[in-house]
């Protein structure tokens, strides 16, 4: 199943974004704080989610980005970009973040003072 994003659209009453996708002609909304992480495939990205969905989307790792910048995810590897909600622990000696579903994602080398940094600062 390929899906693409469309727009990320903000809920003014509950403060909430969502990414919307589409996919054999029905469209689904995915709030971005059911966002676990997203995990790049080249020009590809899989999003997972708190329910244990996994969508594969025809979008870079770099274009999402761009898109939820500010919006709470921190890129700790050049294959993955994690919602900082999403975090259970981060363990700078082994270079890993584990996630609440218990997921765990490598912390690159290049990466790691940026991660550091922003726990540092925001307290993640």
């Amino acid at each position: 199943m390929r899906l693409s994003i469309l727009a990320i659209n903000w809920n003014d009453d509950q403060m909430k974004s969502f990414f919307h996708v589409k996919t054999n002609g029905e469209y689904h909304r995915i709030p971005i704080e059911d966002i676990l992480y997203f995990r790049s495939d080249d020009n590809y990205c899989r999003i997972y989610t708190i329910d244990g969905m996994g969508l594969v989307i025809r979008k870079t790792l770099v274009s999402i980005e761009e898109r939820l910048n500010n919006l709470g995810f921190l890129r700790c590897h050049r294959q993955f970009y994690v919602n900082t909600n999403a975090i259970k622990s981060i363990d700078v000696r082994l270079s890993k973040i584990q996630l609440i579903n218990g997921f765990v994602i490598p912390i690159s080398r290049s990466r790691k003072s940026l991660v550091i940094n922003k726990f540092d600062q925001e307290g993640l």
